[in-house]
């Protein structure tokens, strides 16, 4: 039987297409007492690299600055010939260096007051620290000595020209000057891979020079030496929400490649109940040993890195060896829980910081790792839960340590640590190189004690010659 045709009234076009407007709304809107959907951020990675190094300036004291380049005779030396033979090894996830030296383009700031005969000062072009950007660094350390090289108005540039770099690079951030002393002391923090870091720095003050500390209203640094300072670092370190802190400080006598007492205490404080996760010291142009503190690692000096204004430590006698390098790290950390441990170190002699630095020959960075041993047996205290790092050298002259909990770590960090059996030991030359390492503190009591020596002695002529002409009265 055929069935009537039903007619379906049309509806006017307009008004379908207002209600399928008005259905793609609804569909959109969350329902209620519901918040909307959003992409879940990664979580924080498995594994993390970081790569530290120490001092790094590109200029010479009193020279004038330039944007092409380092003034050498009548040309400029130019910033990718500086970093030529060094920029592949800037691959970490997080790179750190301690940038020493005011950053300005101005040639006409007036020098600060650092009570000194003859100072070092060192302002380096916004152009050549936009170069070590480009390269691969992301954590800058501005706390050091020379942030006050052209008093409170050469801070000031530095943190105008710091502030519009890292700006412009997203991930890069700098830590340790500011315009007040809550700024200098508080960290950075920034995201790698859905992890959150806060870095903080703090350096020393020339001479203790109070003038040259940030105050509430004043720019400048923190002082390593001043209580209130090291406390005020600490304390906002401490309490910063992250994932992971590092803490950068600028201490130690120069070209001494020991660690002093106040050096060991206070990192290790820092790292065993202040909260820190990594300790990373440079200042005394030379590499001082490694030491994990409760599993927390501790770089108490990285030496120099690329520094312009520095001497050829190559060049002298009583350097060689033990004394005349920088070093590079690669730190490999791996998560466990909600924290990250440390599964492995590689670490790389450099060479040639004065002006283009480059890695040395297999053969004499493995001296240089040996050194690295040598200094790690002077940091083993089991009572506080200290050993020194020590490494095994490896094909290319690097050295390399793995941690026991490396077995379970990443497949890449597996693989790095696959033929790793221990350190290597150390010849009996480089045993004696360190052993005559210069002591500068000895040196320095020497001279105080031959000067006073000398004074005595010319008193005692004075008095003399006082009593002959008496007596010849």
């Amino acid at each position: 039987m055929k069935m009537p045709m039903m007619r379906i009234k049309r509806m006017p076009t307009t008004m379908s297409r207002k209600s399928l407007l008005a259905l793609l709304v609804a569909l959109s809107l969350p329902a209620a007492g519901s918040a909307q959907a959003k992409p879940k951020p990664p979580g924080p990675p498995a594994s993390l690299e970081i790569v530290v190094v120490g001092d790094v300036m590109l200029n010479r004291s009193n020279l004038p600055v330039r944007p092409d380049g380092v003034l050498e005779g009548r040309s400029a030396l130019p910033w990718a010939q500086m970093s030529s033979k060094i920029r592949h090894l800037i691959d970490g996830d997080l790179n750190f260096m301690n940038l020493e030296t005011v950053v300005t383009e101005r040639n006409d700031l007036k020098p600060g007051d650092k009570r000194q005969t003859t100072p070092f000062l060192f302002r380096t072009h916004p152009k050549a620290v936009e170069h070590l950007l480009d390269i691969g660094f992301n954590l800058v350390s501005a706390a050091n000595n020379h942030a006050y090289d052209y008093g409170e108005e050469g801070a000031k540039e530095t943190i105008s020209h710091l502030q519009r770099l890292t700006e412009a690079k997203p991930g890069t951030v700098y830590s340790g000057i500011g315009l007040n002393d809550q700024e200098a002391g508080r960290p950075a923090t920034t995201w790698v891979r859905g992890l959150k870091v806060a870095f903080s720095s703090i350096g020393i003050v020339t001479n203790m020079l109070t003038f040259h500390r940030a105050k509430p209203n004043k720019a400048g640094t923190l002082g390593f030496r001043h209580k209130v300072d090291w406390e005020n670092s600490l304390s906002q370190l401490e309490g910063a929400d992250a994932g992971l802190k590092l803490l950068s400080v600028h201490y130690g006598v120069e070209r001494e490649i020991r660690t002093d007492d106040r050096q060991r205490t206070e990192f290790r404080k820092a790292v065993g109940t202040r909260g820190a996760d990594m300790v990373i010291g440079h200042h005394a142009h030379v590499v001082r040993g490694i030491e994990l503190h409760q599993g927390k690692l501790i770089f108490y000096g990285l030496g120099n890195f690329l520094i312009r204004g520095a001497a050829n430590m190559g060049k002298k006698p009583s350097m060689r060896t033990c004394c005349d390098f920088g070093l590079l790290a690669k730190v490999h950390m791996m998560r466990s829980g909600n924290e990250y441990k440390v599964a492995a170190v590689e670490a790389v002699p450099i060479f040639d910081m004065h002006r283009i630095p480059r890695v040395l020959s297999p053969q004499e960075s493995g001296k240089r790792i040996e050194v690295l041993n040598v200094l790690a047996e002077a940091l083993d205290n089991p009572k506080v839960g200290s050993v020194g790092v020590r490494f095994a050298i490896q094909p290319d002259g690097r050295g390399l340590y793995c941690s026991p909990d490396a077995a379970s770590a990443t497949a890449s960090i597996r693989k790095l640590c696959s033929g790793y059996s221990g350190p290597s030991p150390v010849s009996a030359e480089v045993r004696r190189r360190v052993k005559a390492a210069p002591d500068p503190k000895k040196a320095k009591n020497k001279a105080k004690a031959k000067a006073k020596s000398k004074k005595a002695a010319q008193r005692k002529r004075k008095r003399a010659k006082a009593r002959r002409r008496r007596n010849k009265r």
